[in-house]
């Protein structure tokens, strides 16, 4: 028991600050389509973007934009698809976070290794949708280290992130 709590209040030690979570650091934007036209999307935030193909989007799906810097350009994620989208017009509020990359998970969903050597702690009421996720998937980080959107599926859980010895 006293070894358990030892390597709990260890793990505990080791929670990162917002400020220094590691990785590819982006700015993303989810929101959903209000509606899409040939090659121009609406979004509920009131934000406009132009596709650069066109794209059978349903009115009401979910979506996330993101990038480096959403206004210069940006990749976005709806429907199991993947595309390049550019800033059109309108209000923009994005948040900021880290890309990472889901390498494993407990199979009960509480703990997801991922890059750069962190893990995440799921918390109880989201390991449900967290037994899902499957390694070597692409997930956004808020940058305060407390949300995790899973890319595939648009996903949002709440997390803890640790940091794992090198």
């Amino acid at each position: 028991m006293l070894k358990r709590l030892c390597l709990l209040l260890g793990l505990v030690s080791l929670a990162l600050p917002a400020q220094e979570l590691p990785g590819q650091p982006v700015q993303y934007l989810l929101s959903e389509i209000s509606s899409s036209a040939a090659q121009q999307l609406a979004l509920a935030d009131g934000s406009l973007w132009r596709l650069t193909a066109t794209r059978a989007l349903s009115r009401g799906s979910p979506i996330l934009i993101s990038g480096r810097n959403l206004k210069t350009g940006a990749e976005a994620h709806s429907g199991g698809f993947s595309f390049r989208l550019s800033y059109d017009s309108g209000s923009l509020q994005p948040q900021s976070g880290t890309k990472l990359k889901l390498i494993a998970m407990q199979q009960d969903g509480k703990r997801l290794l991922l890059s750069e050597q962190l893990q995440a702690l799921v918390y109880d009421a989201d390991r449900m949708q967290s037994r899902h996720f499957q390694g070597n998937s692409e997930v956004i980080v808020s940058q305060d280290g407390q949300r995790l959107i899973y890319l595939p599926s648009l996903q949002q859980i709440r997390i803890r992130v640790l940091a794992t010895s090198p």
